[in-house]
Parts: C-alpha cells; sequence; structure tokens
C-alpha cells in the first residue's frame, strides 16, 4: 500500500466530524482497508453470477462517489478535495477516469470562480451556471449550455439584450483575467461571446420566403394531379 494513498486516506478522515459523518468515516475505512485492486481480485474468483452482480454493485458504489463528489465539489476544502479525487483516480472505471481527469482539471480553478462570485461586475447567474457546467456530466452540461445561449435569443427571452450584454461582458472578463477557465470552456464560452442575434432575425425574411415557396409549389402540384384526375375520368 503506497504511502501516497495512506497520507491521502488519513488526511480525508481527519477533516473529518466523527459526531456527524460517522457513517462516511466507516465507509472511507472499509474502501481504504479493501483497495480496488483486491475487490478485484475477489470478484474474479467468484462464480459468473455472484460476479456480475458484485460489479454492478461495486460501479454503483463508485459513481454514487462520483455523484457525490460532483455536488460536493465547490464547497470542499482543499485537503478533502485531493483526498476524494485521489480515490477515484485509484478506480479501473473508463467513465469515472474520464470524469475525475475533467474535475482534477477544474479544481485548480476553484479559486477564479470564487473571485469571479464575488465581483460586483459580473452576471452572478452565469458564474453559477459556469460553475455547474463545468463539474456536471456531459448530458447536463449540454443542457445548461444551451440554457444560457437561451437567455440571449430574441425568441426565447424578450429581454434578450439585456442578458446578451450582461453574459458576453462576464465571459470577456473571463476570457481577459481568467485564461486557464477560459481554456476549460473555450468551445462554448466563444460561441457565447461570438453570438449574434441580428444573424437569426436577419435570416427569417429568407426563411419565410423559402417556406412560402415550398408551400405554393405543394400547392400547384396538389392542383395539377387534381385536374389530370378529372380529366381521365371525364
Amino acid at each position: 500500500m503506497s504511502e501516497t494513498r495512506q497520507r491521502d486516506y488519513l488526511r480525508q478522515v481527519l477533516a473529518l466530524d466523527p459526531r456527524s459523518e460517522a457513517e462516511v468515516i466507516m465507509r472511507w475505512r472499509r474502501e481504504f482497508l479493501q483497495p480496488t485492486d483486491v475487490l478485484t481480485a475477489e470478484l474474479a474468483d467468484e462464480d459468473p453470477d455472484n460476479r456480475q452482480a458484485a460489479e454492478q454493485s461495486f460501479q454503483t458504489r463508485i459513481l454514487k462517489q462520483l455523484g457525490d463528489l460532483r455536488q460536493d465539489f465547490w464547497t470542499l476544502d482543499d485537503d478533502q478535495l485531493v483526498g476524494r479525487l485521489s480515490t477515484l483516480r485509484a478506480v479501473p472505471h473508463l467513465e469515472t477516469a474520464a470524469a475525475t481527469k475533467r474535475l482534477q482539471q477544474v479544481s485548480s480553478q476553484r479559486a477564479a470562480i470564487r473571485e469571479l462570485q464575488a465581483d460586483p461586475a459580473v452576471h452572478p447567474a452565469f458564474v453559477t451556471a459556469l460553475a455547474t457546467i463545468l463539474v456536471a456530466p456531459q448530458a447536463e452540461a449540454n443542457r445548461l449550455r444551451d440554457r444560457e445561449l437561451s437567455w440571449m435569443r430574441p425568441e426565447q427571452n424578450e429581454h434578450y439584450e439585456a442578458s446578451r450584454r450582461a453574459i458576453q461582458g462576464t465571459v470577456s472578463v473571463i476570457q481577459s483575467r481568467y485564461p486557464q477557465l477560459f481554456n476549460l470552456e473555450e468551445g462554448w464560452l466563444t460561441e457565447v461571446l461570438e453570438y449574434d442575434p441580428t444573424d437569426e432575425t436577419e435570416n427569417e425574411p429568407a426563411a419565410s420566403l423559402f417556406g412560402f415557396l415550398i408551400l405554393f409549389g405543394f400547392g400547384v402540384t396538389v392542383y395539377v394531379l387534381i385536374k389530370c384526375v378529372l380529366w381521365i375520368f371525364s
């Protein structure tokens, strides 16, 4: 057992309050005493049915730990966060490994997010949404990205201009003062920064004309077919 893992475990446990977090301490103790490689070896010795059930239980437990870490990510102190990330990094689970790597990258920007949340010059709701997006599962992150963009769309928000100025102003601050934070969501934040609602409104007349032409063409086709049928049976 590595000294690093022992130190991480001790750091995690000592940071907890045994009066209110006894269950967490016991759970981490069990996991520490039965590391992933031991559990994997035990699974291999079991019959197929039991092994499958044990693997499913193991994955469920690991994914719950990942979900709990995402939920607590912005409120944990640094030592707690380091310890829980270290525990998840040791898990041989593809989804967990990718998510843990992402959370590790985001962890270096927690101070930047806190500074932004305290800055009166930025849009607080957008910063809160960004903090959630940074640690959320992919599907949830995509939903939140679309929601934030919707605030700047004329057809979805009657006050879109004010929202656009506030959101794009916030993104400009992030890009100029917190470039590493910006890089974590560079593609989406660039899209937000460059979004121009006039591009959509300018295309509306063309879209309307195109729709009218399609409808007109359909009507002409139906008319011609009716005339042909009447001529055949006349």
